[in-house]
């Protein structure tokens, strides 16, 4: 087995900008992840991410949420996404209070956030991607052909001296191909935000809530 490295989710200078990647990432083939296994070494294992149309939504999870919190619960634990079991009787559409106790059950040791403005927010995903975190985004589409309300994971940032937009994947969005996302999600004016999808569509919300998942400081 090879030797296991950040890989792809090293910072990329893309000619002034920066792409800043959940720890461990690995996106130059199909979309994989390291595993820990019995004997404790690690194992790059695919996680797929493929998207859900309207119609193809699970009645339990129209939203989309169960299915970002299963992959990044196996990503941040190192374990297989099969293995990872949400718990029964949930909510098809919770509020961010309820996504994130579903988070601190399934995730001891780790801390949620929850920034009560945009710029903040940016900010607070950096610093959790750095400490190895990443985070999980609510948007409020302004579109008639998507969820109103749609969850994307936070794997990424983009920068340039400031972070300028947030990298996310989803079962409502784009494939993330090689490029490691599939979407770029940026404030604008009077708190619009803007979802620019990688297979070219242009989203609008008009808020966004953002949780964010850090390893709890040592006492």
């Amino acid at each position: 087995m090879a030797e296991l490295k950040n890989g792809a989710s090293e910072d990329a200078d893309l000619g002034g900008l920066t792409h800043r990647f959940l720890h461990g990432l690995r996106f130059d083939g199909l979309w994989q992840y390291p595993v820990q296994l019995a004997s404790g070494h690690l194992s790059w294992r695919e996680l797929p991410l493929e998207p859900v149309s309207r119609r193809q939504a699970p009645m339990g999870d129209p939203e989309g949420i169960w299915s970002c919190v299963r992959r990044c619960v196996a990503a941040l634990r190192r374990a297989t996404w099969k293995s990872v079991h949400l718990p029964h009787h949930l909510p098809p559409r919770p509020d961010s209070e309820g996504v994130a106790q579903v988070l601190l059950s399934m995730l001891p040791g780790w801390a949620v956030q929850q920034p009560q403005d945009e710029p903040a927010s940016m900010v607070s995903v950096c610093h959790a991607l750095e400490r190895g975190g990443c985070a999980l985004l609510r948007m409020r589409l302004l579109s008639a052909y998507q969820p109103a309300v749609c969850w994307a994971w936070v794997v990424g940032a983009e920068m340039q001296k400031h972070v300028c937009a947030l990298l996310v994947v989803g079962p409502q969005l784009a494939p993330c191909w090689v490029c490691g996302y599939g979407a770029r999600v940026t404030v604008g004016a009077r708190g619009v935000c803007h979802v620019r999808c990688t297979d070219g569509r242009h989203l609008r919300c008009d808020g966004m809530e953002v949780l964010i998942l850090a390893p709890e400081p040592p006492p």
